[in-house]
């Protein structure tokens, strides 16, 4: 297929768009509910690492302009480490976030006390509560009943090898 044809036109257009509206619908409905352990969180930015830095040699090494002076250089190979390295972990986090979510696993119910949690531009309004299996503070988004007092919720989680994912909540009376 030649780069300059209708069809490698249209097909790019469409990969990218499906790419846009993925990245959409993981931001929406697959971020919010997902919770990775830390282990995983650590071997992503431990793989993420290791594949930047190739990345950013081979990025070195194809720059021109060799007769820069010495801190152009060292701008370029910083920004070049840089790049790569985000552009790689936020490639694994959301490959690895959203196999978490589609990966099925154990559906269990735990009950634990809540504090009411105000949403904002990039998160939802809940509860949070503490999960043990991930020992950390996770947020419910939108439980079922009145979930602005604190009190007690249940859970409803799907927890595999990669991490847990909240179904639902429902505030006991």
């Amino acid at each position: 297929m030649k780069r300059y044809s209708w069809s490698f036109l249209i097909s790019a257009t469409l990969f990218f768009l499906a790419l846009f509206f993925a990245f959409i619908y993981w931001q929406v409905h697959i971020v919010r509910v997902t919770f990775l352990r830390t282990q995983i969180l650590n071997a992503v930015l431990l793989t993420a690492l290791l594949v930047a830095l190739p990345a950013a040699y081979g990025l070195i090494r194809r720059m021109k302009g060799n007769g820069d002076d010495v801190w152009m250089r060292l701008k370029r190979i910083a920004a070049s480490i840089m790049v790569s390295l985000f552009l790689t972990t936020a490639t694994l986090y959301f490959v690895v976030s959203v196999l978490a979510w589609a990966v099925p696993g154990e559906e269990s119910y735990y009950s634990a006390t809540f504090t009411y949690v105000g949403g904002g531009r990039n998160d939802c309004s809940g509860a949070e509560v503490y999960d043990p299996d991930l020992q950390k503070e996770v947020r419910v988004c939108h439980p079922i009943g009145d979930y602005y007092d604190e009190g007690t919720l249940v859970v409803h989680k799907r927890t595999n090898t990669l991490g847990a994912v909240m179904m639902d909540g429902r505030v006991l009376p």
